[in-house]
């Protein structure tokens, strides 16, 4: 190797272990700042179908049985549509309040029987009564009956653990201040609220990629979840689909 041939060398081997020298001067490379205005709607359903068959002291003179069935439908839709600013920064995260209207339809009936049932001598639910005579159940206030309310649309870039989903978009609520159903029976998730989580406490959403959420050539966004989930517990069985589409129009 001739003189020329060693300095090159030296001076390369020289000029890489500079770099991380520079890149420590210029210090971290902060991520970009992504900006983005929508205008925000959700509508949705809730289905729930629940059957009932428990028998307490089988095959004794107190048994008791309860035999019901039931299903409960909610649908709603936001009132008007929402402005929402959204900025990412590393982490991207949206929390919009969104006000909705919409009806539940509660169908339901618990019939109770057995020779446990109307016996003063049994102690179970519902047996027992005084005089061996129980009074009659008052009147069911089963149907629809209409909602209105607020719901909480939140983004997740990163989903802390032990639930390990990302970019998830979930919805929640609302809260109202008083039930809608007084004597009507129902079971399982039962509305309000939406659920906004399954059996198994996973959390129930829709996927959206930040880089969809700020790509401005798509002018519009629908995100669908949707899920199905059902239990067995005692005598009560029951399974629940839920379903919402949320609509976001790019402003900016």
């Amino acid at each position: 190797m001739g003189r020329r041939g060693a300095v090159c060398l030296v001076t390369a081997a020289v000029f890489a272990l500079a770099l991380p020298v520079a890149a420590q001067a210029r210090g971290p490379r902060l991520p970009p700042v992504n900006r983005a205005t929508f205008l925000v709607t959700v509508k949705g359903t809730q289905v729930t179908l629940w059957s009932l068959q428990s028998v307490d002291r089988p095959g004794t003179s107190c048994e008791y049985r309860m035999d019901g069935a039931g299903s409960e439908r909610t649908r709603f839709v936001s009132r008007r549509a929402v402005r929402v600013g959204i900025l990412g920064f590393g982490q991207t995260f949206l929390s919009a309040i969104l006000p909705v209207r919409g009806s539940v339809t509660r169908r339901g009936e618990i019939k109770s029987s057995g020779p446990g049932y109307n016996n003063p001598d049994c102690a179970v639910a519902g047996g027992g009564c005084e005089g061996g005579q129980c009074p009659p159940p008052p009147a069911p206030d089963c149907g629809t009956k209409s909602f209105r309310g607020r719901m909480q649309l939140m983004y997740f870039a990163r989903t802390p653990p032990p639930f390990p989903r990302r970019e998830q978009l979930q919805l929640s609520g609302p809260a109202l201040l008083q039930p809608l159903f007084q004597v009507c029976p129902a079971a399982g998730a039962t509305f309000p609220p939406l659920a906004s989580r399954d059996h198994i406490l996973r959390p129930i959403g829709a996927t959206l990629p930040p880089r969809e959420l700020f790509d401005r050539r798509l002018g519009k966004l629908i995100v669908i979840a949707k899920e199905t989930f059902h239990q067995r517990f005692g005598g009560t069985t029951y399974v629940t689909t839920v379903r919402w589409e949320a609509t976001l129009r790019r402003v900016r």
